[in-house]
Order: structure tokens, then C-alpha cells, then sequence
């Protein structure tokens, strides 16, 4: 078995990190992990970009360690689950893509 490749997009809100994952995503095949946030859907979010959850049930499996990394930001929480970040590691094929906010970066450390 080949080793997976993660592809993160780091940065502010608003500085693009949509606009450059829908290039990859189109251009080069690759897959998106899904980052899981209580704020309630948009218009004008990629297609696999956000699970949309509850606050209970965000924090059902934050108390289940389900998370790779969360944080909550302006009310909202944010969070990769780890088993759509397992799941990605044992992938082969296409590069995987994860959308990150700098705290996310940070509590993942």
C-alpha cells in the first residue's frame, strides 16, 4: 500500500481557501475531508466542504474523542473528525484535501 497524501489549505477567513480547493478539486481529482461545524449551511459551499451538525451532537462526539482537532470560534464550533482523517490516511489515489482555520492548525498540535 502507497502512502496517502493530505494537501492542507491554511488561513484566515475569507483569504481564498475555497477558490483554491475548488481548483484542485476540478483541476487535479483531488478528494475533500470534510471539516464539521455547528453554524448552519450557506449558499456557495463546496460540495463535501462542511458537515453541517447540531451543537448537541458536535459535542456528543467531542466528549467521545471523535474529533482530530476543534475549536470554537464566534459562537460556531469547527472540527475535522478523525475518522474522516483516518480514513483519508489509508486512501490511495487522488490527494486528499483538508481546509484548516489557523486554530485548527494550532490544536492539532
Amino acid at each position: 500500500m502507497g502512502l496517502a497524501s493530505i494537501v492542507t489549505l491554511t488561513g484566515a477567513s475569507g483569504c481564498g481557501k475555497s477558490s483554491v480547493a475548488k481548483v484542485l478539486l476540478d483541476k487535479y481529482g483531488c478528494q475533500m475531508i470534510s471539516s464539521t461545524t455547528t453554524w448552519p449551511p450557506r449558499e456557495n459551499v463546496l460540495v463535501g466542504e462542511y458537515e453541517f451538525l447540531t451543537r448537541k451532537k458536535f459535542s456528543t462526539i467531542t466528549l467521545h474523542g471523535g474529533f482530530a482537532w476543534h475549536v470554537e470560534l464566534a459562537g460556531n464550533r469547527y472540527g475535522t473528525q478523525a475518522t474522516y482523517l483516518r480514513r483519508a490516511l489509508r486512501a490511495e489515489g487522488a490527494p486528499y484535501l483538508m481546509i484548516l482555520i489557523p486554530d485548527g492548525v494550532q490544536s492539532l498540535y
